[in-house]
């Protein structure tokens, strides 16, 4: 006799001579009898085997990762699903980057830090899902001007940022320019840097000979070829302006700003000084996240922050920071970079009175010069989405973003990136494209809800449009507070008040008044309108709530929907565990 048994445990029997037994078992394929009747043996054991609980399916989106822009990349687990009853059938979600959102292990060519879910659905219609973030890397580089003279980088959005060495000396590639080492050589004196991202060229000067040199960097080797000199003296700084395509210089100790001719290195000065105050001015960038892109520069020795109009080269102070920069270089979303000649990299946030914080405290740079190009927003003829509006409300336990376009020209859609106020990491927050208008003259509102924030914290927001080419543009950081939680219950005062019933109201509207609760837990609530007497007079919610803030219009009616005679009401809100508050308002007739 035979029994074929699958995903079973062994309940041991024992069956001694002489005796015969039957017992009854039941496994994947039904239930079954079988007898066995001993002779000969003392003792004979039957191993009969049970069926176990079936496991619970599983889903494994893969380990979070770190990718250079553009670069494929596999996601998805070892295996990406398990457990359940097999096969599966598998949804990735956003599509946006993937070869196959259908497979269990696409491949994903991001362009910006995106979180992608899966949603594994097995044979029997369960499903389970988890995640996978992408954080794309943008380089920072930095120049040094003193040997071994290294060009090195750092990841700005590393949760662990650490200092790489792209090239260990930076080294003259030609043509032979008197002034400038022999070909092979090192390059001495490299003191400013600047990007042109629309056509991926890296400018730095040498100061090296009589006057300045002006020569464009290989960012993968380190090879620095030179265009010409500029006939000024100690250039210091380089700023590019993508959107006019402008490079200016900058001379530190003159304090004079110049244009300077990216195909022969020639340098115009502009008709005016920064300042006439005799500082030493070493950092110089061009903010792109405003527009147009405004100019800041720095003064190393007392740490002040200047803005130059471009035109006359005159310089407007914006504020102070801590002294010692030597260079400066913002990213696409607004954050100010700095170079320490203490070679330590800081950020400077210019809504904190010009505060420097470091960057990494394990990381140290030497930067003469900073680079980076994260994908500037300006790049471009097109403006796909011209904004009218663009702002942040905290409602019940969310966040509420809107915006208004003014224009659209062959906008896709928008996607939403959040990050904690001041940590300048953002991730995307919209699980699908948010659908635009495609191509419009005419003012467009939208609105969309972020319901996955914290009581208590503060969020900085961007919005990012993205046109029928995959071009993208970022605008904001808009910023908001998410209310605390209270520590039990707490009523606040309604507005406007007093209200007319009839009347415009201004921010309450037209004969509304508004009246708001917040709770620290999940609570059945009853929200209530009194006369002055106590005689009930409507109740305007009586269900349970979340844990947050809520807030309920009333419009001066009655239960029987009349409305109310001007005067003196009160309004309460009341919990099972005999929270009572209560607060005045008056109706105006």
């Amino acid at each position: 006799m035979g029994v074929i048994f699958s995903r079973t445990v062994f309940t041991r029997y024992t069956f001694l001579k002489g005796e015969t037994m039957s017992a009854s078992t039941k496994h994947d394929g039904g239930g079954g009898v079988f007898s066995i009747i001993l002779t000969g043996l003392l003792v004979v054991t039957l191993l009969a085997m049970q069926p176990l609980p079936a496991q619970i399916l599983t889903a494994d989106a893969g380990p979070d990762l770190e990718v250079d822009t553009g670069t494929p990349v596999q996601i998805g687990g070892s295996p990406t699903a398990s457990g359940g009853a097999p096969p599966y059938t598998y949804s990735w979600s956003p599509t946006e980057g993937l070869d196959d959102p259908t497979a269990a292990n696409p491949i994903a060519t991001p362009n910006t830090n995106i979180t992608y879910r899966v949603t594994v659905t097995d044979a029997e219609g369960v499903q389970a899902e988890d995640e996978v973030t992408l954080r794309v890397r943008v380089w920072l580089y930095a120049i040094s001007d003193t040997p071994p003279n290294q060009l090195t980088r750092v990841n700005i959005y590393s949760q662990s940022p650490t200092l790489n060495i792209v090239a260990d000396e930076i080294t003259y590639g030609g043509p032979a320019m008197a002034g400038l080492p022999p070909v092979g050589s090192v390059l001495n004196e490299t003191e400013a840097a600047a990007i042109d991202p629309v056509n991926e060229r890296a400018f730095i000067i040498s100061n090296m000979g009589t006057t300045s040199a002006l020569l464009l960097l290989d960012l993968q080797t380190g090879v620095a070829t030179g265009i010409g000199f500029t006939g000024a003296t100690d250039i210091n700084a380089l700023a590019f302006n993508p959107t006019s395509q402008m490079l200016y210089g900058l001379s530190s100790h003159q304090s004079q700003l110049y244009v300077i001719d990216t195909a022969t290195g020639a340098a115009t000065a502009l008709p005016m000084p920064v300042t006439t105050t005799g500082a030493n001015i070493e950092g110089l960038a061009f903010d792109h996240f405003l527009q147009p892109p405004v100019l800041y520069a720095v003064d190393e020795f007392d740490g002040t922050v200047y803005t130059i109009d471009v035109n006359t080269g005159e310089g407007t102070v914006a504020g102070v920071t801590q002294e010692g920069f030597e260079s400066i270089e913002f990213s696409s979303d607004g954050t100010m970079f700095a170079a320490h000649n203490l070679s330590k990299l800081y950020t400077i946030d210019r809504d904190s009175s010009y505060a420097a914080t470091v960057f990494a405290n394990s990381l140290t740079i030497d930067g003469e010069g900073l680079l980076l190009n994260d994908g500037l927003s300006t790049l471009d003829d097109l403006i796909p989405v011209e904004l009218a509006a663009f702002y942040a409300q905290t409602g019940e336990a969310e966040v509420r973003l809107f915006w208004v376009t003014a224009t659209e020209s062959e906008n896709l859609g928008f996607n939403v990136y959040r990050s904690e106020q001041g940590m300048n990491d953002f991730v995307r927050v919209n699980s699908a494209l948010i659908e635009g208008a495609g191509n419009s003259s005419s003012e467009i509102s939208y609105e969309w809800a972020d319901r996955q924030v914290e009581p208590g914290k503060s969020y900085d927001y961007l919005l990012e449009d993205v046109d029928f080419q995959g071009r993208r543009t970022r605008h904001g950081p808009v910023s908001v507070a998410v209310a605390a939680l209270p520590s039990e219950i707490m009523l606040l005062q309604s507005y406007p008040n007093p209200f007319s019933v009839t009347g415009n109201n201004g921010a309450g509207g037209m004969g509304r008044t508004h009246i708001a609760f917040a709770l620290a837990r999940e609570s059945f609530v009853s929200l209530k309108i009194f006369s002055i007497t106590g005689r009930e007079v409507a109740v305007l919610a009586r269900r349970s709530y979340p844990p947050g803030r809520f807030t309920i219009s009333w419009d001066g009616r009655d239960q029987a929907g009349n409305i109310v005679a001007g005067g003196v009401y009160f309004y309460s809100v009341q919990t099972p565990a005999g929270d009572l508050l209560k607060k005045k308002l008056l109706i105006l007739k």
